[in-house]
C-alpha cells in the first residue's frame, strides 16, 4: 500500500538529484575555465532601475546565451558591445569574469535541503505502512 508520503518523498528526492547534478556542472564551469570574448546583444541600458531578474542576451560560438544579470552583474553588459567571459570548454556555459562559486553554493543546499525532506518523507511512509500492517 502506498502511503500519502511516498509520492512527494520520492519526487523530493528526483529534484535533490538534478539540483545536485546542475550544481555539479555549475562548478565544473569554475574548475575547467578558459576566457572568452562574447558579444553583447541585449542588456539594461541603465543598471538604476534594474531588477533581481534582469537578463541580458550574449552571443558566443554563434549561440545566444540568456543570463541572469540582476543588480550583481548590470554594470558588467550594461552599454557594452563585447565582454570577456568565462565558459567551459565546450562553450554550453557563460558565466561573469567577477562571479563566484558561492553563488552556486546556496542551489547545493537547496538540494541537500529537499534531499533531507524526501528521505523524512520516505521514512514516515515507511512507519506509517509499517504501523498499517501490524
Amino acid at each position: 500500500m502506498l502511503s500519502s508520503y511516498n509520492l512527494p518523498g520520492i519526487f523530493l528526492i528526483i529534484i535533490s538529484c538534478i539540483i545536485f547534478y546542475n550544481s555539479k556542472f555549475e562548478k565544473n564551469v569554475f574548475d575547467n575555465v578558459k576566457i572568452v570574448d562574447v558579444q553583447v546583444i541585449e542588456a539594461p541600458k541603465s543598471c538604476k532601475n534594474v531588477w533581481k531578474r534582469a537578463s541580458c542576451k550574449v552571443k558566443y560560438n554563434g549561440k545566444i546565451h540568456v543570463i541572469t544579470v540582476g543588480n550583481k552583474y548590470c554594470k558588467n553588459v550594461s552599454g557594452k558591445r563585447q565582454i570577456k567571459m568565462k565558459t567551459n570548454f565546450d562553450g554550453s556555459k557563460l558565466i561573469f569574469l567577477n562571479q563566484k562559486t558561492t553563488d552556486f553554493n546556496n542551489s547545493f543546499g537547496g538540494g541537500f535541503i529537499c534531499l533531507f525532506f524526501g528521505v523524512f518523507l520516505m521514512f514516515k511512509a515507511y512507519k506509517a505502512s509499517k504501523k498499517h500492517f501490524n
